[in-house]
């Protein structure tokens, strides 16, 4: 018997075993009307869960402070933002200059042109 098989007969017995527990289950009785009920919870529009959740939570009272903390946040991330990029900026337009000088040989490493004047 290869590995295959002998793992494909242990999946095939622990599906019989779990739908063999299935059977044993006793029937409970819910009622004339829980089908009705559970198809109308189904159908009904309700509160999103999210919103039910927030409300429960936030209940008005945290509203202020979270609103609070949301704004000190977006003020803390625009001020290293600004700074990140004024150094950037910086950095950015030496390599700039630098490339426009190795382009145009502004190093130093070659004679000025001669435009004719002596």
């Amino acid at each position: 018997m290869s590995k295959e098989e002998n793992q494909k007969g242990r999946v095939e017995e622990e599906t019989e075993r779990t739908l063999g527990v299935l059977d044993t289950l006793e029937n409970i009785d819910v009622g004339p009307y829980f089908f009705e009920r559970l198809k109308a919870n189904f159908t009904s529009p309700g509160e999103p869960l999210a919103a039910g959740i927030l409300s429960h939570v936030l209940g008005g009272r945290l509203t202020p402070a979270l609103l609070a903390i949301v704004l000190v946040a977006n003020i803390l991330t625009a001020a290293m933002v600004l700074r990140t990029d004024r150094r950037s900026q910086s950095a950015l337009r030496n390599q700039n200059v630098e490339a426009l000088a190795d382009e145009y040989l502004l190093t130093g490493t070659m004679a000025a042109p001669d435009n004719g004047t002596e």
